[in-house]
């Protein structure tokens, strides 16, 4: 949210000195380079969080396994000794 506040007080700085006549050529595409070097770097981190989230559930996921093969073990062991006299 701030980044994108930031950009948005970029793009307003820019379309003042338009106004003004004061922006180059130059300056406005150092801020264009700027401003979508930073929804990359966004891209990224939110890429990255998604992808950690994924793993998180896949972990989750694979301890519930765990936990139900250990129970259906320990049922079949209480079930055989049930079964020997």
């Amino acid at each position: 949210m701030e980044r994108e506040r930031e950009r948005e007080r970029e793009r307003e700085r820019e379309k003042e000195k338009e106004k003004e006549g004061k922006i180059t050529a130059a300056d406005r595409d150092k801020t264009r380079w700027k401003v979508n070097e930073e929804e990359e770097e966004e891209e990224e981190e939110e890429e990255e969080e998604e992808e950690e989230e994924e793993e998180e559930e896949e972990e989750e996921e694979e301890e519930e396994e765990e936990e139900e093969e250990e129970e259906e073990e320990e049922e079949e062991e209480e079930e055989e000794e049930e079964e020997i006299p």
